[in-house]
């Protein structure tokens, strides 16, 4: 047969009633089947509910005993009726066998159109005027000592004795039930067992969870080693774990552990009991009962000792459940949280204080009233609209709202809605603070963004300094910025309400002293000024925040005499800070970004422009090959210059040192008549004293004019209009051979680069004017002959004629590097060693030494840096002799029928004092042609010594590497090897000798000899 449970009774709130009432409860159907039972009965009987569930009533029962039960639900009245219900004294069948004593009282009940009867099952039964006498219960049995009493008039003396301690029992019930305490429970029972059951030897404990013992709550004083007049138990020592006892406590199960006194483990072997009886109460405890000799624990007295047990846990049970109750109220009393309870009809039935504080008003004025008058109107449209369906949905609902107060001020809440049976719980959470800081954060995040749009550092700092006034909502602050070149905080941006502070205090400094400490020691600095401390009433003080922006500078906060600065404040203004200073690092390094890509794109472009002007300059390079005269070379340099679109016009002109003119000019891409104009200034007026400076310095100076209009973007800098002029001066040595002039109206074809590489080609046209120069001197038919007479003691060859009454003659000139020559002289007249030690002291000569003496004078070969051969081939022209005897010289100069005299007879006496022009001559020049030279060669050399030469030169001994040795060059021809080497050595001389001898008397170089 299937069990048909009443939907009622799967009601959690029937459920949460019948487990809080202190009394079981059990629902029989019209065939006395349990349909249901509270715990209270299965715990009392040590089953499970679910063993009792679908069982009869009769199992509750002991075997063989009258049903009590049957005229009491005969009699039972209906749940609503006005009648008292009877109740009846009984015994209840425990697991075990043992008899439970109870109260029973039984109703009938109609739940969903069936009919049911409910039992109250009582443990500590009362008196009523209602309860039927003892006298007229149907007999039952009690079993004790293992014996069955019945309870006719039979073993009336046994049998009184046991009603004796039942009732004692009762009793007991009744006190543990209304007992306020556990230290209370536990002097009830300890009384009791001492009283009724005889037992000196008891105690009650209760488990220390943490300290994992058992702490004695009451215990008789035969157990305590000191008696105590309240009955407590402080000095009685706790059963420990590894103890029988603490086992026992942990198995659950009662044990009686006998010969106490001897057992191992025993907690208190010092007390001497024979036997000590140990029941567990379940998680809560244990009861300990001992007995000395003579006074034996039997199955009686357990059965009565294990009936106060249940009992005494019931009351720890009830107490705990008290607690939880007690706990929970004094929570929802206490908790900082509004809580409240509405019914079904949306009515509050439960407010706590610290919802009706939080909505300014009474406890009372809220309880009885609609919720919705916690809420503006459009919110509790809102909330019955999202928030109500969510909760009876899913039982649940959590999210902010807007609540409303007495007086109609609104503030936001957090609020979380939970479903009960027949109504709903409301928690709610003051966020007003939060949900402002989170609006403040949020202004700072768009504050943020704003920073990192600003492009300069004052548009950054007066951002920041808004958004201390209209997000942290302080009306005085400013922004100080770092200034490296004065090594000071600089006030960049600032609040209006800082300058009025500053205009009404004007030697205020915004506590500029604070700032420089944040500063320096990058940490916040917060000043606190307090009513009690402004003792002095002018002195004007502001309680301020510094927080130190990076290493870029340091932004203030000041607060008003009626404003304070708290950590949030603080924290706020750091984030603000962090702010500005990521923006002021962003603009740094996008200025720098910016910068660096104009730079980029200047380099390109001047690297793209000075590869054409190196492009130009190779031309022109290439170019000087091509030129035959001078005047061809300059107007073939312009011409290209300016055809390059790179400059707008090019000139070249020679220096005219006697008048300090320009001589001579050619030149692209200028005016008409604008090289007359040249011809006629001085070279301070030309182009701004450029041309003047290049000429004097040897280098290229360059002069800019600008004008400047502003661009159209943002982010470039002002456009300018250039004009530049460069003066390059053509050198060759040191020597300045003229001068080259290029105007542009560009600013990068006159970068260091380009200058460097002008400073290059001045040199190398300088180098092929020079050679130019020099040409014409050698291909000229015809020559001028200029001779001088020179009077010049700082002239060495000449003072040294002078002292020693000697002679010296120019033989020969090899240039060498840097300007140097080596000169070579034949001396006559005065001992080498005399001319070596006046030349070693002479500050024109590095060095000096005699290359070849003989019985009429010896060669003398000098190096010098400065000399008039030096100077003749800087000019273009060339020394033909020059001969010193008694301190007077006569020096002989080549120069091409082009030449102007009157430059080079300037240029000669600028450097030498005592020059004077004695004659000038023109003179034609023979030619030598290649076979008149072979055939002078020819002439000079013996057959053998000719045989000798070509056959090297054929077999290829003076190639490299060469092809054959002397020695078998020598076999070849059939000679020795020593004649082949003096034949070799006379053909070399005598081919030097035609190459490089002056076709006058060379008797100073003495040939070789050869047979």
């Amino acid at each position: 047969m299937t069990t048909h449970f009443p939907s009622s009774v799967d009601d959690p709130l029937f459920r949460d009633v019948a487990e809080t009432g202190a009394d079981g409860l059990v629902v029989l159907d019209t065939d006395g089947t349990i349909v249901f039972t509270s715990s209270h009965v299965p715990d009392l009987l040590g089953y499970d509910a679910e063993e009792l569930l679908e069982g009869p009533v009769d199992r509750l029962l002991p075997d063989g005993d009258t049903n009590p039960l049957e005229p009491v639900l005969d009699r039972a009245p209906a749940a609503d009726a006005n009648r008292t219900r009877d109740r009846i004294d009984c015994e209840l069948a425990h697991r075990t066998g043992r008899s439970i004593p109870v109260e029973l009282a039984a109703a009938t009940v109609d739940i969903d159109g069936e009919r049911y009867r409910t039992v109250v099952v009582r443990t500590d039964p009362e008196p009523t005027p209602n309860r039927r006498p003892s006298r007229d219960r149907p007999p039952t049995r009690i079993e004790i000592d293992g014996r069955r009493s019945d309870s006719g008039p039979q073993a009336r003396t046994e049998r009184d004795v046991d009603e004796n301690r039942l009732e004692a029992l009762y009793d007991a019930s009744r006190k543990l039930h209304a007992a306020e305490t556990r230290g209370d429970v536990g002097r009830i029972a300890v009384e009791l067992i001492q009283t009724v059951l005889g037992r000196s030897y008891a105690a009650v404990w209760r488990f220390d969870a943490d300290g994992e013992v058992l702490e004695p709550l009451a215990a008789s004083r035969s157990v305590r080693s000191s008696a105590v007049d309240d009955g407590a138990a402080a000095d009685i020592a706790p059963i420990p774990t590894g103890t029988v006892e603490m086992e026992v406590f942990r198995e659950g199960d009662a044990r009686l552990v006998e010969t106490y006194h001897t057992v191992d483990r025993s907690a208190h072997p010092e007390i001497g009991l024979e036997e000590r009886l140990v029941v567990p109460l379940g998680e809560t405890g244990l009861l300990t009962v001992g007995s000395t000799d003579g006074e034996a624990i039997d199955d009686s007295l357990r059965n009565l000792i294990g009936i106060l047990a249940s009992t005494i846990r019931a009351a720890f049970d009830r107490l705990d459940a008290e607690d939880a109750i007690r706990h929970r109220s004094a929570a929802m009393e206490s908790a900082m949280d509004g809580m409240a309870i509405s019914d079904e009809s949306g009515e509050l039935r439960y407010v706590n204080r610290a919802l009706a504080d939080l909505h300014g008003y009474d406890v009372d004025e809220l309880v009885g009233s609609s919720w919705q008058i916690l809420f503006p109107s459009e919110e509790v449209d809102r909330l019955e609209r999202d928030a109500i369906p969510a909760v009876l949905e899913a039982g649940y609902w959590r999210g902010e709202a807007v609540g409303r107060q007495s007086d109609g001020t609104r503030f936001y809440q957090e609020h979380s809605l939970t479903a009960l049976e027949d109504g709903i719980v409301c928690v709610v959470r003051d966020v007003t603070d939060r949900k402002s800081w989170e609006q403040r954060l949020e202004a700072l995040n768009v504050v943020a963004r704003e920073l990192m749009c600003a492009e300069t550092a004052a548009d950054i700092a007066r951002t920041g300094a808004e958004a201390v006034e209209t997000v942290l909502e302080f009306e005085t602050a400013c922004v100080r910025l770092f200034e490296p070149e004065t090594n000071q905080l600089e006030c960049v941006a600032m609040t209006d309400g800082a300058r009025e502070l500053l205009e009404m205090r004007t030697a205020y400094d915004l506590e500029a002293t604070l700032a420089g400490r944040a500063f320096r020691n990058r940490e916040p600095v917060r000043n606190a000024i307090v009513e009690q401390e402004r003792t002095d009433p002018e002195l004007f003080e502001h309680s301020s925040i510094h927080v130190p922006i990076g290493a870029h500078g340091v932004l203030t906060v000041l607060a008003r005499e009626d404003e304070s600065l708290d950590g949030s404040d603080l924290h706020l203004t750091k984030m603000l800070a962090m702010g500005i200073g990521a923006a002021l690092t962003r603009a740094e390094r996008t200025q720098l970004l910016r910068t660096q890509e104009r730079e980029l794109r200047q380099q390109r472009d001047q690297l793209e422009t000075l590869n054409r002007i190196n492009a130009v300059n190779n031309d022109l390079v290439t170019g000087l090959v091509a030129a035959t005269t001078r005047e061809e070379l300059d107007r073939m340099i312009c011409e290209q210059l300016v055809a390059s679109d790179l400059y707008r016009s090019a000139w070249i002109g020679r220096v005219e040192g006697v008048d300090d003119r320009i001589g001579s000019p050619v030149a692209a891409g200028v005016e008409d008549g604008y090289l007359e104009t040249v011809t006629k200034t001085r070279l301070g007026s030309i182009a701004g004293g450029t041309v003047e400076r290049a000429v004097e310095t040897g280098g290229v100076h360059v002069v800019r004019q600008y004008q400047i209009t502003e661009s159209h973007e943002a982010d470039d800098e002002p456009i300018k209009d250039v004009e530049a002029i460069a003066a390059v001066p053509l050198l060759y040595g040191e020597q300045t051979v003229g001068v080259l002039v290029l105007n542009s109206v560009r600013d990068d074809v006159f970068t260091e680069d380009a200058i460097a590489g002008f400073e290059s080609l001045g040199r190398i046209v300088g180098f092929a004017k020079n050679a130019l120069k020099s040409r014409e001197l050698l291909l000229a038919d015809s020559i001028v002959e200029l001779e001088f007479s020179l009077r010049d003691r700082a002239v060495f060859y000449v003072r040294l004629t002078a002292e020693y009454d000697c002679r010296c003659e120019f033989r020969r000139a090899i240039p060498l590097e840097n300007g140097r020559v080596m000169l070579y002289h034949r001396v006559s007249g005065v001992e080498p060693a005399t001319v070596l030690e006046a030349a070693e002291a002479a500050s024109e000569i590095e060095s000096a030494r005699a290359v070849s003496e003989r019985h009429d004078g010896f060669v003398l070969q000098t190096v010098t840096e400065n000399s008039m051969i030096q100077l003749a081939l800087e000019s273009g022209t060339a020394v033909r002799s020059a001969v010193a005897e008694g301190g007077e010289g006569t020096v002989v100069i080549e120069a091409p029928q082009s030449a102007d005299v009157r430059d080079v007879v300037a240029t000669f006496d600028g450097e030498f004092d005592g020059l004077e022009l004695v004659a000038k001559r023109e003179r034609e020049r023979s030619v030598t042609t290649a076979d008149t030279f072979r055939e002078s060669v020819g002439d000079q050399l013996t057959d053998k010594q000719r045989a000798a030469l070509e056959s090297a030169y054929f077999a290829g001994y003076y190639d490299w590497p060469r092809k054959i040795t002397a020695e078998e060059l020598a076999d070849s021809i059939g000679i020795s090897s020593s004649t082949l080497h003096q034949h070799l050595r006379r053909g070399n001389w005598c081919l030097l000798s035609a190459f490089f001898g002056t076709g006058e008397d060379d008797s100073d170089v003495e040939a070789p000899h050869s047979r």
